[in-house]
This record gives C-alpha cells, structure tokens and sequence, in this order.
C-alpha cells in the first residue's frame, strides 16, 4: 500500500480524501491506497438483472473483519455485513437484502450477487 501525501494510510474506499489521522482499513491483498487526484482504485463490472448490457466503470472497494464495502463511480454505496456462520453470505445494509460472494474471479476479484444485481470487482 502506498501513503497518501499527507501521512494518513487511506484505503480508497474513503472518496472525499483522507487528513492525517485518519483510521485506516485493511484491503485486499494486491490492493493500493487512492491516489490523490481521487480516481477509482478497481474497476468494477455492474449487471442489473433485466437490463440488456453490463456496465463497466471504476469503483472502490474495503474489507475489515468480515464487514465489505463498495462505491461505485455512479455513487451507489454498498455496505455488506456477514451473515451466519457460513462464508460468503452478507446482508447489504443499506438496502436490506442477502447477498452472496460468488466464484469465478479466482485472484484477479470478487463477485457479489444481490437479488436484482452482480458486482464483479476486478483487483
């Protein structure tokens, strides 16, 4: 990970920037700090079901303890929290629904599957 210019380690989950002092998260392995011109760290892949072509665009994305954060470029906010005792189950708390991690990224990212939508997040 790479310090922001001001000292404070920041995860590019934080999009209004960071000062220093700032809490820092843990990101997945791979991952850097945002940059200071405040562009999107990952890219993202967004297939809302019924809509006939994905749209691609940057996005940022966190884990800590368990708990998942996404933020699209569009400014659609995720906040996943884990659910029962089996991995990859989360409720999005922001819209109260189940969410389940998927395979098929391997290392190279994540998918998240919602009822009405998948989040691919490439690293």
């Amino acid at each position: 990970m790479k310090l922001h210019p001001l000292g404070a380690l920041c995860i590019s989950v934080i999009i209004a920037g960071c000062a220093a002092g700032s809490d820092s998260t843990t990101a997945p392995a791979g991952s850097t700090a945002a940059g200071s011109d405040g562009r999107f760290e990952y890219r993202c892949t967004l297939e809302v079901k019924n809509e006939p072509a994905p749209r691609d665009m940057g996005c940022d994305f966190s884990q800590r303890q368990g708990f998942v954060r996404i933020v699209l470029e569009d400014g659609a906010e995720y906040a996943l929290e884990p659910v029962g005792s089996q991995p990859g189950n989360f409720r999005d708390t922001v819209r109260n629904v189940p969410v389940y991690r998927k395979s098929g990224l391997g290392d190279k990212g994540v998918i998240f599957d919602f009822p009405t939508e998948t989040i691919s997040i490439h690293y």
